[in-house]
């Protein structure tokens, strides 16, 4: 039963409506931070683990240079690889994590992939409900070639079964020149 103020039904209606629609996003909010606040943790302490690689990795040269294992400039030469290798490793992990963040903001229109997604669905269902179409037309098309090759092995006996002056005439030979043509046809699918 609608209230007598159809106005304000309307509005309560607007109000409810728009109240779901505000939790959805607001609990999809709180999921996307929860997964950036994850992913913005895990990119610090790899950093972290990355700068302590390096240091981990110079520090017994300069401990070598200072037992004189190690002169200044094999330790300088030694130093100048380790920081190009080091600096490419970080590269390989890094360059391509910012790549995939710039093409996340720069051409994913997010709204525009879900879009996307559920025309692309669309579009092969119907694609599905073709090859069930012509699937179903080949299995028809299969058997009425068997019930045709039926039939005309039973108008070839038919009249083989004929007396011979039966065969001879124009009759019998309009039939069996039918059952050769229907015979061709099946032949041909």
């Amino acid at each position: 039963m609608a209230p007598a103020k159809p106005r304000e039904y309307a509005q309560r209606q607007i109000a409810r409506s728009g109240a779901m629609i505000s939790r959805r996003l607001s609990n999809w909010k709180k999921a996307i931070d929860a997964l950036q606040k994850e992913e913005f943790e895990r990119i610090r302490n790899l950093i972290e683990q990355r700068n302590k690689t390096f240091y981990a990795q110079a520090t017994p040269m300069l401990d070598s240079l200072n037992r004189q294992q190690l002169s200044i400039g094999k330790f300088v030469e030694t130093m100048e690889q380790l920081r190009e290798r080091i600096d490419a490793e970080n590269g390989n992990v890094f360059e391509p994590y910012i790549g995939a963040l710039e093409s996340l903001r720069e051409s994913i229109d997010i709204e525009n992939l879900a879009n996307f997604g559920m025309e692309e669905a669309s579009e092969l269902r119907q694609e599905l409900d073709r090859l069930n179409s012509l699937a179903q037309l080949g299995i028809a098309v299969e058997i009425i070639g068997h019930e045709l090759e039926s039939y005309d092995e039973m108008i070839r006996s038919g009249l083989r079964r004929l007396p011979l002056e039966a065969r001879s005439t124009q009759a019998a030979r309009d039939i069996e020149f039918g059952c050769e043509g229907l015979n061709a046809l099946t032949k041909s699918k």
